[in-house]
Order: C-alpha cells, then structure tokens, then sequence
C-alpha cells in the first residue's frame, strides 16, 4: 500500500503561537515549520529594509533619518513595527507611519527589491527551500 503523502506544509511565526495549533498539526500528523523569527515580516533582509523604508514618502518628506546601525539578528525576535517605530526611526512623530500602513508598504516596496536568493535573509532562504523540498517530494 501506497504511503499517505501529506498535501499540506504549514509554516507558522511566533508572535501569538500559544502551542495549541502545533499540537493540533502534530495531532493530525501535519508537516509544519516554526520559524526561528518572531513574525513573518522579520523574514526581510537588513538591505531590504532598508531600501524600503527609504522609499517612504511620509520618512523621505518628513526628513526622519533612518538608523542603519542594527543586524538582522537585532529584529528576529522583536515585534516587528515596535522595532521600526523605536529602533530605526528612532521614535520618530508615529503620524508619519502608523502600523497598518508600514506593513502594506513595506510588502509593496520589498517585492521588487528581492530579485536574487541573495536578497533573501538566511531564514527566508532555508524557507524558500524547505517549501521547494515539500512540493518535489509531494510530486514524485
């Protein structure tokens, strides 16, 4: 008899994960990955980042300087927007990026900046291979 496939991969952040969906996946006999980042939005690379918030009219038009001196490590396990808000904009006037609208841009001007595996984070690359790894061995 042919060996049940799993047609399902989930891959689940840290920011609000209290267990109970991992053990109901684990209860199910589910493939799922756990990132190693608090949010999925921690998954962009530094330069990324960067470039991105650079490109915001509300940063650019307000002239508010953007602190470059982090590591991607610094911002893994952070909530993402605080670490924006306090670390990179350096508790610049919050009218000038409110969270909903950081998050929409930051996807819509982060897209075209990833061109390459190398405009991956390390995490996001091991993602990225992880998903291609399941889809190959669900098809074979």
């Amino acid at each position: 008899m042919k060996e049940k496939k799993s047609r399902s991969l989930f891959i689940i952040d840290r920011d609000d994960n209290d267990n109970s969906l991992e053990e109901v996946l684990k209860e199910n006999e589910c493939e799922y990955h756990i990132l190693q980042s608090r949010e999925v939005e921690n998954l962009l690379k530094k330069d990324v980042l960067i470039n991105a918030l650079k490109d915001f009219d509300q940063i650019k038009n307000n002239n508010i300087q953007i602190n470059e001196n982090f590591s991607e490590k610094d911002y893994q396990d952070n909530e993402f927007y605080e670490f924006i808000k306090e670390d990179i904009l350096n508790n610049a006037p919050e009218f000038v990026y409110k969270k909903k609208n950081v998050k929409k841009y930051l996807l819509r001007k982060s897209l075209p900046l990833i061109n390459t595996k190398e405009d991956l984070s390390k995490e996001a690359q091991s993602i990225n291979e992880l998903i291609c790894n399941f889809i190959s061995k669900n098809n074979d």
